[in-house]
This record gives C-alpha cells, structure tokens and sequence, in this order.
C-alpha cells in the first residue's frame, strides 16, 4: 500500500528528494522507491504533468529519448 496520498504529495517529496541529495529527478524517483520498499511501476500514477516534463527535459539531456524540442537556426 502506497504511503503517498496524491500525485502533489508524491511530486514534494520528490523535489525535496532532488534538490537536497543534489541527484536528478530519475534518480530520485528511484531511490524513493527503493527507500519505500515499492515497485517503480506503482508510482507511475502519481507523477504529475510538471514532474513528466522535467523527467523528460533531464532524459533528452542524458540522451536516454530523442529530443522533441526544436532549436532555431542561428
């Protein structure tokens, strides 16, 4: 059973997460899990729209999808 009650109170801990262990949102997430004892499959609901564009600016940058953002010519 999930300890988190909503996907705002899951994005907060996440955030608080990432910016005092200074790690990226992935891995947040991931040791979260770990610490809670939960599958990462389980919390897939609970990301907000926010987290979901801050997870895939951070894995563009890490080359991990393909980047959907265009860049203009200079």
């Amino acid at each position: 059973m999930l300890k988190v009650k909503s996907s705002k109170e899951f994005t907060k801990e996440i955030e608080k997460l990432a910016t005092t262990s200074d790690m990226t949102y992935i891995d947040a997430i991931v040791q979260y899990c770990q610490d809670k004892d939960l599958d990462i499959e389980s919390v897939s609901g609970l990301i907000s729209p926010i987290l979901k564009e801050k997870l895939q600016y951070e894995a563009e940058n890490l080359n991990m999808i393909p980047k959907t953002t265009t860049k203009l010519p200079l």
